[in-house]
């Protein structure tokens, strides 16, 4: 497992729509309740803290990939997640950093 290669905080990303899941640690990634009932599929994708992008395997364990997005990328999926939840100006949203961007969704 590359689980211990994850920069917390993280987000889920599902595949097929904009929200995201904030994840603080590992341990929410590995007992939340909400988490154990979505149907994960391989399109899905956790997103660390530097971009980083981590593929879910069938045993839900978190295999890391040579991907990695950029802060524009992370911050278009903050974006549309925000959008999603109705927020107001969230083509507005910025951030300095990956993991400031991630915060985002957080709150």
């Amino acid at each position: 497992m590359n689980a211990d290669q994850v920069l917390w905080p993280a987000v889920l990303k599902l595949h097929g729509t904009d929200e995201l899941v904030w994840l603080p640690d590992h341990a929410e990634w590995q007992q939340a309740s909400h988490l154990r009932s979505l149907r994960l599929t391989p399109q899905d994708c956790l997103v660390d803290s530097e971009g980083k992008i981590f593929r879910i395997d069938a045993g839900r364990q978190l295999v890391a990939g040579s991907e990695r997005l950029d802060l524009t990328e992370v911050l278009q999926l903050v974006r549309l997640h925000a959008a999603q939840d109705g927020a107001c100006c969230a083509a507005k949203l910025a951030a300095p950093s990956i993991a400031a961007a991630i915060a985002l969704v957080s709150g």
